[in-house]
């Protein structure tokens, strides 16, 4: 169960921050329904597949960089215990939007990542 759980977990946020890469680089905007995984359907894929390659390099890039933040920056050693990771997609943004932030503004990011983290979104 927990193996089955982890799997979902890297599967899922792969997918969410592909779909903003996705959307980024066609110009569209990241709402809820564009982060949707059924966004990306064959007609989309079709059509950006000359593009595909690159963006999915950008997406393994991003997530790179992000898990080095959440280690070496904020001590995060087992993403498994991570409550969500929705309160990072600013972070996805943030860094797919202005990619040279790293690794000059890598102490920026992984204290904006951590009061993301800890922020009560329910809460106007």
């Amino acid at each position: 169960m927990q193996r089955q759980k982890e799997s979902q977990f890297g599967f899922k946020l792969f997918m969410r921050a592909f779909m903003m890469e996705l959307a980024y680089h066609a110009n569209r905007s990241v709402g809820s329904a564009s982060l949707a995984f059924d966004a990306a359907d064959q007609e989309t894929l079709t059509k950006a597949s000359v593009h595909l390659p690159p963006i999915l390099d950008e997406t393994v890039a991003l997530l790179a960089e992000v898990k080095q933040i959440l280690r070496d920056k904020l001590y995060c050693d087992d993403f498994r215990m991570l409550p969500e990771t929705a309160s990072l997609w600013p972070i996805f943004q943030l860094l797919i939007r202005f990619p040279k932030i790293v690794p000059a503004g890598r102490d920026i990011v992984a204290a904006l990542a951590l009061r993301l983290m800890l922020a009560k979104t329910d809460k106007r």
